[in-house]
């Protein structure tokens, strides 16, 4: 049987990673190791950012759509 360590994490976050993995894996080593392949295997750090989300894209386009609208009406 594999040996634990214990980590220290505030309470907000390991609040914030118990739900997560509870939601997503069968427990929190795996989800943890699951995070940390992600990273490594994409060459990734976790600190950069993927650029525009679905979510800001479609507000972007909402908003050309109706400067557009208005412009030709």
């Amino acid at each position: 049987m594999d040996s634990f360590i214990t980590i220290r994490i505030k309470r907000d976050t390991a609040k914030r990673f118990q739900e997560f993995s509870k939601t997503h894996f069968k427990s929190h080593t795996e989800a943890l190791a699951t995070m940390l392949d992600f990273f490594f295997y994409n060459d990734i750090s976790p600190k950069e950012k993927f650029g525009p989300t679905g979510r800001t894209m479609e507000a972007n386009f909402e908003r050309i759509y109706e400067e557009a609208k208005s412009i030709f009406a």
